[in-house]
């Protein structure tokens, strides 16, 4: 690491470690919490809009994705104590709110500042370096990751524009007023990660992509002196969350078909295995515990490192097991209960068996995505839309107004993927919208003008061994679809 010089004039008073940490001069020596523990929480890309649309609707909130933090300050702290108590006994550690502060002689206190920074050595060698390679209608994107183990990362080009979505109504006594509701619409493309260090001399990913292409307005009259006229946005696009191992010289693939389509591949380089600071064996367990951020119907699949540290706890163990975060600690000396985690972390892993799914439909809609079993993942390939399904009328003395209803209208595909290791699953809907039309205002009473829509669906349910196909043959107004599973 490198420092600044000192200015002019002055000198330092004390010299610094290879970590940054001071070196202790005295029986004083205080030391600081790495950044990524101090920070938690911190937001990860662009809100994710509600209802799996591509708009924000006037005053609702998106949802918002964040960063974990490699290990919090108490649990660093613990770290810390726990490797100290039985190399350092003369050492008396107080705990602050960013960090430690220790009181003992200065050789203790030297030892205890090098185990301080291989501590930091060890969280920082948690990060990942990959690159993620996308191609949008023939331009290519070429994006370097760098994402902790166990965290969430982003990518993305997007553009956000407003529009008049609505009218809100609001009535007082002898007065009508419609306040235009301004929502938010999003296009480009976005990409968010969860890895985490395999095992398997791999990157296990987490994923979703979404790519909306630019939309098209169109205008809508209510046909009403109550109202103006409403912008409703056509938009295509296409949702794929999937799920797979990235090995060096094995990248995850993405395709998605249609005008709204992707190739995506993402490669990471080989994880190497955590330093051992002061001795002790560091395993990483973010593997067993890695988030599906955007799906928070899923609890994971409950193996924190926590939980892993209590199963490895037994009466018989000739040490004990501490955790961090999605860090698995085991003191000098424990070759067994070394062994034993790895073999459990291994076999924790050993079920989620990577698969795929290649769906595809006469209409070119469909995608080929990767799958681990256990992960639910999505794809929505679908054409979306507004409409003005009816009104809300609000009353007052002398006056009334109607407030517009808004529905929302998709055709394509909304499915729900899965795999158990030995069959794919699919399961959700495909539709096509028919016929359009409009109820005029003057045969409303003057409230304003309605739309209609005509929308052809039917169920898909699909289970799939590895290898074989499936297909729903063609039915009126609706396209010929397959789903194969892959290897």
């Amino acid at each position: 690491m490198r420092h600044p010089a000192p200015l002019a004039g002055l000198s330092l008073l004390l010299p610094l470690s290879a970590s940054g940490q001071e070196v202790p001069t005295s029986r004083f020596l205080a030391l600081r919490a790495p950044l990524e523990c101090l920070e938690q929480d911190r937001p990860v890309g662009p809100a994710l809009f509600p209802y799996d649309l591509p708009w924000l609707p006037h005053d609702d909130e998106g949802v918002q994705l964040t960063s974990r933090g490699a290990v919090t300050a108490e649990e660093w702290r613990r770290w810390l104590e726990e490797a100290a108590a039985t190399a350092l006994p003369r050492v008396r550690l107080r705990g602050t709110e960013t960090g430690l502060l220790a009181e003992g002689d200065r050789a203790d206190l030297e030892v205890l500042s090098a185990l301080a920074a291989e501590v930091e050595a060890c969280l920082e060698a948690r990060l990942l370096r990959g690159t993620a390679r996308l191609s949008l209608g023939g331009q290519p994107f070429v994006v370097p990751l760098a994402v902790r183990s166990g965290d969430v990362t982003y990518v993305g080009s997007t553009n956000e524009r407003e529009f008049v979505g609505t009218w809100n109504a609001e009535v007082a006594a002898d007065s009508a007023v419609a306040e235009p509701a301004v929502w938010l619409l999003r296009s480009g493309w976005s990409l968010h990660l969860a890895a985490a260090a395999s095992t398997s001399e791999g990157v296990r990913l987490h994923g979703r992509l979404e790519h909306s292409l630019p939309p098209t307005f169109v205008e809508f009259d209510p046909d009403t002196p109550d109202l103006g006229t409403l912008q409703r946005p056509e938009v295509e696009r296409v949702v794929v969350e999937f799920a797979g191992i990235a090995r060096p010289g094995a990248p995850l693939r993405v395709q998605v078909l249609g005008a709204a389509g992707a190739d995506l591949e993402i490669d990471f380089e080989a994880a190497g295995a955590l330093p051992s600071p002061g001795g002790w064996t560091v395993l990483d367990a973010a593997p067993v515990a890695l988030p599906v951020p955007w799906n928070p119907h899923h609890e994971g699949s409950g193996w924190s490192a926590s939980a892993v540290a209590a199963m490895l706890a037994s009466p018989l163990a000739e040490a004990s097991a501490l955790w961090a975060g999605d860090l698995i600690l085991l003191p000098p000396g424990a070759e067994t209960l070394v062994d034993d985690a790895r073999a459990l972390l291994g076999a924790l892993q050993e079920p989620n068996r990577p698969a795929g799914v290649q769906i595809t439909t006469e209409d070119l809609r469909g995608a080929q995505v990767p799958l681990l079993a256990g992960i639910p993942s999505r794809l929505w390939h679908e054409s979306v839309t507004t409409e003005v399904l009816g009104y809300r009328t609000e009353l007052a003395t002398d006056a009334w107004i109607a407030q517009p209803t808004m529905g929302v209208r998709r055709s394509g595909l909304e499915l729900s993927l899965g795999t158990t290791g030995t069959q794919v699953q699919v399961q959700g809907w495909q539709r096509s919208l028919g016929a359009t039309g409009t109820v005029d205002a003057d045969a409303l009473a003057q409230i304003g003008a309605l739309q209609w829509s005509e929308v052809i669906s039917r169920p898909v349910a699909a289970r799939v061994d590895r290898g074989a196909a499936w297909t729903l043959d063609q039915a009126p107004k609706l396209s010929a679809l397959s789903v194969s599973g892959g290897q």
